[in-house]
């Protein structure tokens, strides 16, 4: 296992950064001042002998990192909101979700289908249909990367 385990996300107007047994938080609020947290992972299951389990630690980290991301995705829209008074509430975020969830399933499962069915129509390969969906997902999944990548130079 490596000596350093570190990852991060974005937030609006901030970033948080995940250690391997906390994370810390550092938001810009509006009127410009730098708000930090920092808070331990303890999900229940992390720190436990089955967490280590190669199939389980990855479970582990993707529940957390999806739990506390949204999270914090949501407390750093709440600190950006609070100028205008306004508070996201469990419905709001709810819907926020589902509404992703379903356009994630659409472009990148129903819509790479539809298109290889429609491409591979008159084929009569059975792999041929598959193959050009996996190429579509591939092509989607680079294409809603980062674009804006600046290497750093010394």
């Amino acid at each position: 296992m490596s000596r350093f385990t570190y990852g991060g996300q974005a937030l609006i107007e901030g970033v948080l950064m995940r250690g391997r047994d906390a994370i810390a938080v550092a938001l810009r609020a509006p009127d410009g001042r730098i708000v930090y947290a920092t808070e331990r992972l303890d999900s229940g299951v992390h720190g436990t002998r089955y967490s280590k389990l190669p199939f389980l630690r990855g479970l582990v980290v993707l529940y957390e990192t999806l739990i506390v991301g949204t999270r914090w995705l949501v407390r750093s829209a709440n600190v950006q909101a609070e100028e205008d008074d306004v508070e996201l509430g469990k419905g709001t975020i709810a819907i926020t979700l589902l509404v992703t969830f379903g356009v994630a399933i659409a472009v990148f499962s129903l819509l790479p289908l539809f298109i290889s069915s429609v491409a591979t129509s008159r084929a009569n390969q059975g792999w041929l249909q598959p193959a050009v969906e996996g190429v579509i997902q591939v092509a989607l999944f680079l294409a809603s990367g980062e674009s804006s990548y600046v290497p750093l130079t010394a």
